[in-house]
């Protein structure tokens, strides 16, 4: 429960009331500039102003310290209406935070955060009469670093830099806004470089962490794992929306099923939806267009290489319950259609004799063991059983980051490619 702090109206405050109500005076009269002047006594300072509501005064107060438009003003996300909408009339922006589950005040913690080169002022409501805490607030807005981390990013010393860097890179990407607001007031070039440096490497610490909690789930979507390298390339991309996308194709296909398809009638619905009705088209595996690479492709663009169109396909067999897997055949994206009394747990000396058909991911289009041997016998590659076996997601992951990380081999993107490949490290069985 709220510690609301209930007022305190005895008799002599009743008594003054109706003693103002009947002196004839209901604006700024004697008794207004009595309790003024007393005040003013009281507090020590050289003058008061009193106003109607706490409103105007907290809007003469912005007003007052030169609160304009492009200004931030932090306030708790747990307030009166009035607290954001005095900021709005003043032209500026409110930027409202967490609070205390303990008393329900402005969290502190929240407040660093959201501190910006944009924070012109702290709004501190006090709830139900229980006060912030004013010694920590005060600490965090004199705190030298919170003031200098900004100022100091366009120093020619390298060594000050990469220690501005590192501690900007503790906030974490709740600081990414405010590092993107100073690019975009930054003129200098070099410094601009170091800003999309720094917003680089704060995304990729964050993805870095999303992998490994990802990789950590008993069963790993193969899905969600293809939508983290999308976030790589395209961090700004709504995966929300992929997701909407592809919830869509897995419904309109799974309309089309029933118990009674056979397994290669199931995959030619899955190509028909996905090849005939959304029209998504296969492209050759180009290491110059990285995007050919990602999900998005062949749910947003509807055209896809071999990694995006058959992590796409084998993803949909999973969420339709259809017996169909990845496979690990060199320099190929296949989906291999299993027997019903496949166990992917058994070590067969045959795997392939539990294949009914394969599906060239990019297309759609099914084909059969004697298709597959020709491949092998053209490649000079020998076949192996673990070529047949089902990949783990994690491995399907793994292998696309890779094979997606050789978009990156030119001199000034070489970094990118180092960065993935740590990546692929972290998804080590």
């Amino acid at each position: 429960m709220i510690p609301f702090s209930p007022p305190r109206i005895d008799q002599k405050v009743i008594d003054e009331v109706t003693a103002a109500l009947k002196s004839g005076w209901i604006t700024t009269g004697p008794r207004t500039k009595l309790f003024e002047k007393k005040i003013t006594e009281y507090c020590g300072c050289k003058t008061t102003v009193a106003v109607n509501s706490w409103t105007m005064g907290v809007q003469v107060l912005l007003s007052w310290w030169g609160i304009k438009e492009g200004d931030e003003v932090i306030l708790p996300a747990y307030t009166y209406c009035a607290s954001a909408n005095v900021i709005i009339h003043a032209g500026a922006k409110p930027v409202m935070v967490d609070i205390n589950k303990e008393d329900f005040n402005i969290s502190i913690a929240a407040i660093r955060k959201a501190i910006s080169p944009k924070t012109k002022a702290i709004m501190a409501v006090d709830l139900g009469g229980f006060p912030c805490d004013y010694n920590e607030i005060n600490n965090l807005v004199n705190e030298k670093e919170i003031k200098a981390l900004f100022t100091l990013i366009d120093d020619p010393d390298e060594e000050v830099f990469n220690t501005i860097q590192d501690r900007l890179l503790v906030y974490g990407t709740p600081i990414i806004p405010d590092l993107e607001n100073l690019w975009e007031n930054t003129l200098d070039e070099a410094t601009s470089e170091r800003i999309e440096l720094m917003i680089y490497k704060l995304r990729l610490n964050d993805l870095k962490e999303a992998f490994i909690q990802w990789k950590s789930n008993p069963e790993p979507s193969l899905f969600e794992g293809a939508l983290l390298v999308t976030k790589f390339q395209l961090p700004e991309l709504s995966l929300d929306t992929l997701r909407h996308q592809m919830e869509k194709i897995r419904r309109n296909i799974w309309l089309e099923l029933n118990n009674y398809l056979t397994p290669l009638e199931q995959a030619n619905v899955l190509r028909n939806i996905l090849f005939n009705y959304y029209q998504i088209k296969g492209v050759e595996v180009n290491y110059e267009k990285p995007e050919a690479f990602l999900i998005a492709a062949p749910l947003q663009s509807k055209t896809g290489n071999a990694f995006a169109n058959t992590i796409l396909y084998a993803e949909l067999c999973h969420q339709l319950e259809i017996q169909a897997s990845f496979i690990n055949i060199p320099k190929q994206c296949i989906v291999a259609f299993y027997t019903p009394d496949w166990d992917p747990t058994e070590n067969y000396p045959h795997p392939q004799e539990y294949i009914q058909f394969y599906v060239e991911g990019t297309t759609g289009h099914p084909f059969s063991q004697k298709d597959l041997d020709q491949y092998f016998t053209r490649s000079n590659i020998e076949p192996k059983n673990h070529y047949y076996k089902q990949l783990s997601n994690v491995r399907i992951i793994k292998k696309h980051i890779l094979e997606f990380a050789k978009c990156f081999s030119s001199p000034i993107l070489q970094y990118k490619q180092k960065d993935l490949t740590d990546i692929a490290n972290l998804l080590e069985d």
